[in-house]
């Protein structure tokens, strides 16, 4: 018994359809964000995050006044946050810096005795 050629067609066409439906682009996200909060925010705060691997030269510079609270997206990997005011913030270097994991946000709060706080 032969099958008839409409439904070999039917058959393929259905594969066709099937296998390409279920293909979905892979979305690999490669940022994440930090957010940085502080209790104490002078108006002359200068908050510079750089990479761990080059420290000298800034990647992301907020001068301010602002609010208090900080977020930014920053490629995944790690970093070293520095600020600088005339209160003396200290630099975030006794935990080698704070890292940033892709889809994920680090969270930097400083306290109200202007120590940081990694989470």
């Amino acid at each position: 018994m032969r099958t008839p050629n409409f439904v070999k067609l039917s058959i393929i066409i259905f594969l066709f359809v099937s296998v390409f439906a279920g293909c979905k682009k892979d979305e690999m996200q490669t940022t994440g964000n930090v957010r940085i909060s502080f209790v104490n925010h002078p108006t002359d705060l200068t908050v510079i995050i750089s990479p761990v691997e080059n420290v000298t030269i800034p990647i992301y510079t907020k001068l301010n006044p602002f609010s208090g609270d900080l977020v930014t997206e920053l490629n995944a990997g790690n970093y070293i946050l520095n600020c600088q005011s005339t209160s003396a913030y200290p630099s975030i270097y006794e935990t080698p810096g704070f890292q940033v994991r892709a889809g994920q946000t680090t969270t930097i709060a400083f306290d109200g005795n202007n120590i940081a706080h990694v989470q």
